[in-house]
């Protein structure tokens, strides 16, 4: 049976959505108005139905995991969190939190979302008291600081660690490239790096790391990064995006990289027009 969700049209004014590429901005609006999607912003899906299957599986993982950082969406063992779905709820009452509570329950026992979801909403002015009542597991048992552990966490990353005494794995350096990297990218990420810093400067930006340039590039590994870096850096600073939100460079970069025509594309068809970017420096290099 369908339903109306409705979408506060505010959220075109949110900077952390404004922050969002194409396709994680696509996928967080799938993700509460499919209607697989119940009051309590948790389900169960399958990985090829995600975006009704309108992304390929390296285009879906990657929003997936920068909606997970950004904090937006979570996506493990195939059950998916949209975790302000509840705090969004217009209508609110006991009907709705029995609802929430059956949604709940779904999920298993010590799962990783069911105990981040119990963490986000365990102090919750309106639902906290039916979430006692339902007499569920303690979240603060189960995981160890679990709301920390999830923010993280997407499809390509593993989930928090039981608390069985082992140290956790230590993070990567952000200021090195990720182990395994193809050494053909490398000059890419050398190229591309400064470029990104400058940009991000300029607009006062997080911080661009080695890492951060090197996961983007690997994932589009057949682009012409440097010229792609040039066009984000012009859009941000000189042309329309100049007066946009950009707080994560990177994911822009990420964006652009998408949506630009493999480098090899380019080699093998001359006579394709350029871009203003591309076209200088073409004419830097003759």
């Amino acid at each position: 049976m369908s339903r109306r969700e409705d979408i506060d049209n505010s959220i075109w004014e949110d900077e952390d959505f404004d922050s969002l590429s194409d396709d994680a901005a696509l996928l967080y609006l799938w993700s509460f108005t499919n209607p697989r999607c119940p009051m309590a912003g948790l389900y169960k899906v399958k990985a090829r139905s995600i975006c009704e299957g309108r992304m390929t599986p390296a285009r879906r993982d990657t929003a997936l995991e920068e909606l997970a950082k950004a904090r937006f969406v979570f996506y493990i063992d195939g059950w998916l969190w949209v975790r302000s779905r509840v705090k969004h709820l217009r209508t609110r009452g006991q009907n709705i939190a029995t609802s929430i509570i059956r949604d709940l329950e779904k999920v298993p026992a010590g799962h990783p979302i069911r105990l981040a979801f119990l963490t986000e909403y365990i102090g919750n002015s309106w639902i906290s008291g039916w979430l006692a009542e339902a007499d569920l597991e303690d979240p603060s048992e189960g995981l160890r600081t679990p709301l920390e552990g999830v923010q993280g966490m997407g499809i390509g990353t593993k989930p928090l660690e039981r608390d069985n005494g082992k140290s956790p794995k230590a993070k990567p350096d952000p200021d090195k490239l990720p182990e395994g990297f193809d050494p053909a990218l490398a000059e890419a990420v050398t190229r591309c790096l400064p470029i990104l810093q400058r940009t991000a400067e300029a607009r006062g930006a997080k911080v661009v790391t080695p890492l951060a340039v090197a996961r983007a590039i690997e994932t589009y590994p057949a682009k012409d990064h440097a010229v792609v870096a040039g066009e984000v850096e012009h859009w941000l600073v000189h042309g329309n995006g100049s007066k946009r939100p950009a707080k994560d460079v990177v994911s822009r970069f990420r964006n652009f990289l998408d949506g630009s025509p493999d480098a090899l594309r380019i080699a093998k068809s001359p006579d394709a027009k350029p871009s203003p970017y591309e076209a200088k420096v073409r004419e830097m290099a003759a």
